[in-house]
């Protein structure tokens, strides 16, 4: 869910338009028939260039209620195998992923056209990350219709894409709830996949130098004997409480901010108000 939310602003940032994006992953289903809707799109749109981004982890719970972990490049493989070459010829597919081993990219660069990492993305800099990939995969042209105009106000304007304090604190929830279920201890893989879920909404949360030791023990973990049960309950405990320490500082600091800037408002009204008195 956190991650559609932030291809959805991603493609915003580009400056595609809403009835010219399409976000899928929203239950198995979608994920599944994943392959079969591009072949379908781009079948039915022969003319037009695609842009196709996929996260790298794709979770779902499958019809016997186990967890089950499905790879975004190897389905863009797929997809791509299938398409003649003058239709696979007009899509540039990127994985998004927060494994970004050497080994891991060229894994993803092989099935795919390219990688993004999961990492905050300012406004300003998403063309500056996407246009070489773009112009490299089509050197002749095949640009977007905007005019100049349009694609500087869009890269002008304020915003960034970066995963939400609010969405984290859900997601330590949802695994903690794991835990408290002992799933663990009867499956380690579904618990396993939340956490790498857990990590990748950590690089795309615009976080101090502060998460960078908490990235380590989520790596810890992630690679840890699964049969330790009570070594990893005390390892998620320790990520969990210093995940929750570090939004609660964020919240703070933003408070405080937000505190300065309202005070300097008011200094700034009471002296315009003292001007006007004495100049009148």
């Amino acid at each position: 869910k956190i991650q559609r939310k932030l291809l959805s602003k991603l493609m915003e940032f580009i400056g595609i338009t809403k009835d010219n994006i399409t976000i899928l992953g929203d239950g198995p289903s979608e994920i599944l028939s994943f392959e079969d809707h591009v072949v379908e799109y781009m079948q039915l749109h022969t003319n037009n260039y695609v842009l196709l981004i996929a996260d790298e982890q794709l979770d779902i719970v499958n019809e016997s209620s186990q967890h089950e972990s499905i790879s975004g490049s190897h389905m863009i493989k797929k997809i791509r195998e299938r398409l003649p070459p003058e239709l696979e010829g007009r899509m540039l597919t990127l994985v998004r992923s927060a494994n970004d081993s050497a080994v891991d990219i060229c894994a993803y660069r092989e099935r795919a056209h390219g990688f993004l990492p999961k990492a905050p993305i300012r406004r300003d800099n998403v063309h500056g990350t996407l246009m070489p990939l773009w112009v490299q995969r089509f050197p002749d042209g095949a640009f977007y219709a905007d005019d100049d105009q349009s694609v500087a106000t869009s890269v002008h304007s304020d915003g960034e894409l970066a995963c939400n304090p609010e969405d984290i604190a859900q997601k330590l929830d949802d695994i903690e709830s794991m835990f408290q279920r002992d799933l663990h201890k009867t499956n380690w893989r579904a618990v396993n996949d939340q956490i790498q879920l857990l990590k990748g909404d950590m690089l795309t949360l615009n976080a101090s130098a502060s998460m960078m030791p908490i990235l380590g023990m989520i790596n810890l973990l992630l690679h840890s004997k699964s049969d330790d049960f009570e070594q990893a309950q005390g390892q998620w405990h320790e990520i969990q409480n210093s995940i929750r320490e570090s939004l609660n500082t964020r919240k703070e600091r933003k408070r405080g901010r937000r505190s300065t800037i309202d005070h300097g408002s008011l200094h700034g009204s009471l002296t315009r108000g003292i001007s006007r008195r004495f100049s009148s």
